[in-house]
């Protein structure tokens, strides 16, 4: 069975059906504004949004916990340090843009917004049923409720424990990020390996260019009042 990078999936883990969020396509290099529009709200050039643009509020944005989850499924040592280690860069990565949302890790198996667990090919086939109808299988996964229709108030990540270890800090870094509201893939060979947020072959472990832009219009960075010297 061939793999595929992300999925992300509107419905809470348990409860009810969920609809996958696909890829969008485009050619070009594209403006900021479009390139927002697309990662967000599914939105081709020229086009019109597939869904409402998601973001979480802002007064949790602005101290936003994420936890990792014990492992219930069998996972090698490699893959559950290197997963470790990817999801601190990537927290690190998104708050050093300037962005507008701050994430910190909480200890592990502990209650969070945002949790991430390492899951069997098994586990993630279940929760992908229905929405791989070539007999895919994403190595990661960003689960979202599926209301309110324009807030983000709790997500699940999950990474398979099938995933090959080079892939693992793109693969992190993108779920991270989706897990923000930036939902959408773009298939655009312009953005292949220059995107975290290109459906083949990103391979991105960097936030930086246009990716750390969307972020940052996603979440406007904090204006600080100036004081007197």
């Amino acid at each position: 069975m061939t793999t595929l990078r992300a999925l992300v999936l509107l419905g809470a883990l348990l409860s009810g059906p969920a609809s996958a969020q696909d890829f969008v396509i485009s050619s070009g290099p594209l403006g900021d504004a479009d390139f927002y529009r697309l990662v967000t709200c599914g939105r081709p050039p020229g086009g019109t949004c597939r869904t409402r643009p998601r973001r979480w509020p802002e007064d949790l944005a602005h101290n936003l916990a994420v936890s990792r989850l014990a492992e219930v499924d069998p996972v090698s040592k490699a893959v559950s340090a290197q997963v470790d280690a990817a999801l601190v860069q990537a927290i690190d990565q998104i708050n050093g843009v300037g962005a507008g949302v701050r994430l910190h890790r909480t200890p592990d198996n502990t209650p969070a917004p945002i949790r991430l667990s390492i899951r069997s090919p098994a586990t993630i086939a279940l929760i992908a049923r229905g929405h791989d109808p070539d007999g895919t299988l994403p190595s990661g996964m960003a689960l979202l409720p599926r209301v309110p229709a324009d807030r983000i108030t709790d997500a699940t990540i999950l990474i398979s424990s099938a995933i090959p270890l080079t892939e693992i800090r793109s693969v992190v870094l993108e779920e991270l990020i989706q897990s923000l509201g930036l939902v959408y893939d773009i298939e655009n060979p312009a953005y292949t390996r220059r995107s975290i947020f290109a459906q083949s072959a990103s391979g991105v472990t960097l936030l930086a260019g246009q990716d750390a832009v969307a972020l940052r219009l996603h979440y406007p960075p904090l204006i600080q009042a100036k004081t007197d010297p």
